[in-house]
């Protein structure tokens, strides 16, 4: 029997918000919580009476009725600003492992989510948290507000996020993500109700319900000054988040897995009965399982019926007066197969949609580029998408002609068809290095190296970024190149001295700061810089780091911690002055910290850590030493820390 391997997504689903319905809109809500649809937050709200669930849209509406009054604390926590910080700039990269270790639980659904999502983005910037205490110390509510800028879009859209915080038995802080906006919309994970109560009070009150609308009013404003971010919001990402969740398989809870189990499998709907096609010779078997007995095989194009939804990666199909089960990646449910007549597939009996070629680009019969090419389409060329995409491909009509086209080709947005020159060419642009990169075959840093471009040099864009990479033409040598090392600012290019090393500059530490060895601040510090030390900062800051050298240390300081005139040094008052290095501190005191540090295992910075201890945590001192250090207990265990740091 011939098998196709591929791994076909399941069809007949719908393409379009306005036919998603049951178990999907829930991910068209939580969709709301990062791409500001206006669509999907006007599908998303609940209402103000449940005090059990917290609301879901961005700027839904809400009563005040219930008026919590503590007032928010913005920015009062280094450790929960950190948090958000790191939470954002994961998310815009769409590494969701890295997710996972700060925000927990995450379930799969938000990781596929995440991963479709960021493909469209760039970054957050100027992230503010505005929090207000949780159920228990250590426990906070925080709003964050922050601006989302899209990959080739000007304009940023301003966001608020909803987050609860707590610290795991270490003490480090994490987002529990159980109550993050998307997963009280999927609810795919157990919460407590007296935090459910606390979050449905909070989002309530008149200060977050103002906070609410003064981001809505920005949002609202930056939409009517910028067509593209708005085409962006409300056209592309609509498409890109209804094709995620036609194409993604939904999780189910535990309890609607029992359900499902006793439930036999013919008990399914009339509704999710629907009519598919074998996609090659196929094995009607007894049992999900390719151990089982054949019942019969199925012919390549022949019509199926599919009964309910897939289970372990099967399909129960009834196939003439036999009932059986089908692998799902042999059965194809959104149309029929290329060897059918176009009237197998009427129009009417699948979703469409208006679309663009992006570029120039072949309509084949099959959906292969091995496939015999039907006809060439010009950039621009309207045509009817049938359904969703499958295996990289739309279905499309132009021109009284159907047949296939990969997916990257095709734009339901006119602004992103590619402008060709009266030469035909793709519409390029000038842009420049960055910084020292490579440029390579192929879109991969695995790639082979063409030749490595210096800080500056003039290259070529070839239409927009895929994949995170820019096509690009320099000195006659046409390659690949990392968009984030390629600007088209020239002022943005990393300068070199004529030795060939990074520009320097002198600037100053704003006020007492660590001086770290990589770009964390859980990671160790090399020491720490009084306000108003002299540093050298080399190029630009780097995911909000600067690289510096002072007193013979380089290391990395957090960019808002570097000013560049002395004059913006902050100068501490006596009152708030550290504890001397030489002071003795008395056995069994408490003394709170007064900033982030690391708890060592000896008297020395390069001694190993036994954790970060955060700015406000107690202490309990063991005894105080006159090199400068002072043995604590610091949850429930012991380790040493600078005297100075003990207020």
């Amino acid at each position: 029997m011939a098998a196709n391997n591929k791994n076909h997504k399941d069809g007949n689903r719908s393409g379009g918000f306005k036919n998603i319905g049951g178990t999907y809109k829930k991910y068209v809500a939580a969709g709301a919580m990062l791409a500001l649809l206006a669509v999907v937050i006007s599908n998303s709200k609940v209402t103000s009476n449940d005090a059990k669930k917290p609301q879901d849209g961005l700027f839904a509406e809400t009563t005040g009725d219930e008026e919590n009054t503590e007032p928010f604390e913005v920015d009062a926590y280094p450790q929960v600003n950190e948090l958000a910080e790191e939470y954002f700039r994961y998310y815009a990269d769409g590494d969701v492992d890295a997710i996972a270790k700060i925000a927990h639980p995450i379930t799969e659904t938000e990781k596929s989510y995440i991963k479709m999502f960021s493909n469209y983005l760039d970054s957050y910037e100027d992230i503010k948290c505005y929090t207000k205490k949780g159920i228990e110390d250590g426990e906070y509510i925080v709003s964050v507000t922050c601006d989302m800028k899209f990959q080739g879009i000007d304009s940023s859209a301003p966001q608020i996020h909803r987050f609860y915080i707590r610290k795991d038995e270490d003490g480090t802080a994490y987002i529990d993500n159980a109550y993050s906006q998307f997963n009280q919309s999927r609810q795919e994970n157990k919460t407590d109700e007296s935090i459910n109560a606390l979050l449905a009070a909070y989002e309530q009150s008149k200060d977050v319900i103002s906070l609410q609308k003064e981001i809505k009013r920005e949002y609202d404003s930056v939409l009517e000054k910028d067509e593209e971010l708005k085409t962006m919001v409300m056209a592309t990402m609509q498409d890109a988040i209804s094709e995620w969740v036609a194409s993604f398989e939904p999780q189910t809870s535990e309890d609607d897995n029992q359900s499902q189990t006793d439930k036999k499998d013919t008990d399914q709907t009339d509704q999710l009965e629907r009519t598919a096609y074998a996609k090659t010779d196929v094995n009607l078997r007894e049992k999900r399982s390719t151990e089982s007995d054949v019942i019969k095989t199925i012919k390549e194009g022949a019509k199926v019926t599919i009964v309910g939804v897939s289970k372990d990666g099967w399909f129960q199909i009834k196939n003439g007066s036999d009932t059986g089960f089908v692998k799902k990646e042999y059965i194809e449910s959104e149309d029929a197969p290329e060897s059918g007549s176009e009237d197998e597939t009427p129009a009417d009996q699948t979703q469409t949609r208006t679309a663009y070629a992006k570029t120039k680009v072949n309509l084949r019969k099959k959906r292969s580029t091995d496939s015999e090419v039907i006809k060439t389409l010009k950039a621009g060329t309207k045509v009817t998408i049938y359904g969703t995409s499958q295996d990289g491909w739309f279905k499309v009509k132009t021109g009284g002609d159907t047949g296939y086209v990969s997916k990257e080709y095709i734009t339901t947005d006119p602004s992103k068809v590619e402008q060709t020159s009266a030469s035909s060419n793709t519409k390029t642009r000038t842009a420049y290095a960055k910084t020292k990169v490579n440029l390579r075959k192929k879109r991969s840093t695995s790639s082979g190296i063409i030749k490595t471009l210096k800080a500056g040099t003039k290259v070529t864009i070839y239409g927009t970024s895929q994949n995170g990479w820019f096509k690009v033409k320099t000195g006659g040598d046409t390659g690949y190149v990392s968009k984030e090392y390629i600007t088209t600012d020239p002022s943005k290019v990393e300068q070199t001295s004529a030795s060939g090393n990074t520009k320097t500059r002198t600037a100053y530490a704003k006020t007492k700061v660590n001086l770290r060895e990589k770009r964390s601040t859980s990671s160790d510090i090399l020491k720490t810089l009084k306000a108003g030390t002299k540093v050298t900062v080399y190029g630009s800051s780097k995911n909000g780091w600067y690289k510096v050298k002072a007193g013979g240390k380089t290391g990395y300081v957090r960019t808002e911690y570097i000013v560049s005139s002395q004059s913006k040094v902050e100068k501490e008052e006596n009152t708030n002055e550290r504890t001397s290095a030489s002071r003795y501190l008395n056995e069994g005191d408490m003394v709170r910290l007064s900033e982030s540090v690391n708890v060592r295992r000896s008297m020395s910075e390069s001694a190993d850590r036994v954790g970060l201890a955060y700015e406000g945590d107690v202490v309990t001192v063991i005894m105080s030493y006159a090199e400068g250090w002072t043995k604590v207990s610091w949850n429930g265990q012991t380790g040493y820390v600078k005297t100075e740091f003990l207020r």
